[in-house]
């Protein structure tokens, strides 16, 4: 009698998803790209770009008067900053315990999505 519940056996457990791969095991999952790259990349871009903005906003504020910097400075910094922020909130890590996985969806040929608990 053939169970109707698919086995590991019988699923594929490696998929190629663009450049990288995810792996599902037993209890966990394993996520092969190069995330974690463009994670530290796009810290230090915006710590560089937060400090750009800094330094036209202190001209400002210093006493140079020109509302053009003070502008330019408010229009680059703030949108980096909230940028920085979002991005620390962000996971690269490679292993995922199935125990803290609430769904996977896979869209398009290179993006997935993995819908964590909330851990305290």
């Amino acid at each position: 009698m053939m169970n109707s519940n698919p086995t590991t056996d019988q699923l594929p457990v490696t998929f190629h998803i663009g450049s990288g791969k995810i792996s599902f095991e037993e209890d966990r999952i394993f996520v092969d790209d190069n995330v974690k790259t463009w994670y530290w990349l796009q810290l230090v871009s915006s710590t560089c770009w937060v400090a750009f903005g800094t330094v036209y906003v202190r001209n400002f504020i210093t006493g140079s008067g020109d509302y053009a910097a003070l502008g330019l400075g408010l229009l680059v910094g703030l949108p980096h900053a909230v940028l920085f922020v979002l991005t620390l909130k962000k996971s690269a890590k490679k292993e995922i315990a199935l125990r803290e996985v609430r769904s996977v969806r896979l869209r398009g040929k290179s993006w997935v999505s993995v819908s964590r608990y909330q851990t305290s």
